[in-house]
């Protein structure tokens, strides 16, 4: 068969997961956009027609006549862009970081994009966000925490540690490996990743000649 062009300008794909791992190339062209969930029992509004997706199927031409609404402010507005040159595709990102600071009055779109960004690209990154929402779950939030003992809330959550799955080294050595580089690419300065802030402390131990001992404390940050 024959090699033809094929024209992609008028699709946008989008992925659902809840640990994509691509490539930084990958990542530089996307927009990560996160859905948190409320906490467990939460009870949600409940509307005449039932719940949010059966009231919106109800009242679609409300909801669409609302995105008209904002694209139209923004073209009476004289179509503008904020400087926003944190991600590769400039001109729509500019526009859209445009009308969500001055239409939504909310923050600026790619606060903490950059992070997501690496993540995404980054095995060990996305490794450590999981074992952070393992250890929110587990309730051991703001308390220092072995390499030891966040292997067991790992395993426990069943998440695998990155790299060679047939590695003969124990657990909480690989895990203490995977610690180093991460603090070793942060400079040794706090890493956040997806709502946590994980931060190390080096504590000496005087036992056999003494030897130091490094913790690491999980905390939800807004």
């Amino acid at each position: 068969m024959a090699p033809v062009d094929v024209d992609t300008s008028p699709f946008l794909w989008q992925l659902s997961t809840n640990g994509a791992e691509i490539t930084r190339d990958l990542a530089n062209r996307s927009i990560i956009t996160r859905i948190k969930k409320q906490e467990e029992g939460y009870t949600f509004r409940e509307y005449l027609e039932g719940d949010l997706l059966a009231q919106v199927k109800s009242r679609h031409s409300a909801y669409l006549g609302a995105v008209f609404a904002v694209v139209r402010a923004w073209l009476e507005a004289g179509s503008p862009r904020s400087a926003e040159c944190r991600h590769d595709f400039r001109e729509w990102v500019q526009v859209m970081d445009w009308i969500i600071q001055n239409i939504f009055k909310m923050p600026p779109l790619l606060d903490g994009h950059k992070e997501e960004q690496a993540r995404t690209a980054n095995p060990r990154l996305q490794w450590l966000r999981d074992v952070a929402f393992a250890v929110s779950s587990s309730k051991m939030l703001d308390r220092e925490l072995s390499a030891t003992e966040l292997c067991t809330v790992a395993e426990d959550a069943g998440l695998d540690l990155p790299g060679n799955p047939k590695s003969r080294e124990e657990p909480q050595q690989r895990a203490g490996k995977i610690f180093r580089l991460l603090f070793g690419e942060s400079d040794g300065n706090p890493i956040k990743v997806d709502g946590f802030t994980i931060t190390r402390s080096i504590t000496t131990i005087y036992d056999n000649g003494g030897s130091d001992k490094r913790f690491y404390t999980f905390s939800a940050h807004p």
